[in-house]
């Protein structure tokens, strides 16, 4: 990534929520507020980590388009597999919005 564009990127690296707020839109209001944020303070592309289909499903319903993705079963760190049984749970995402 190239160095001006890197300067107006905002990066949203986790997303997380309290088991008892789950399914009251408190994600999608974090991370509206975060895109809102990002916007006044002059960045032009947000990233975000989506690390399961939930949070891939937040971040698509906000604007955000998938960019690229390690599938969890295909990832290998030095011989090891260290997401070996979440495979279930697809792989992570790097996904984008531009306004």
């Amino acid at each position: 990534m190239k160095a001006d564009r890197l300067a107006r990127t905002a990066h949203l690296h986790m997303l997380a929520i309290d088991v008892g707020f789950r399914g009251r839109g408190v994600a999608t209001a974090l991370v509206n507020a975060t895109v809102d944020n990002a916007r006044i303070r002059g960045f032009d592309v947000v990233l975000a980590d989506a690390t399961n289909p939930t949070s891939t499903a937040i971040f698509a319903r906000a604007g955000f388009d998938t960019v690229n993705e390690v599938r969890y079963g295909s990832f290998a760190f030095e011989g090891a597999k260290p997401f070996a049984g979440l495979e279930e749970l697809g792989g992570i995402k790097l996904m984008e919005r531009r306004d």
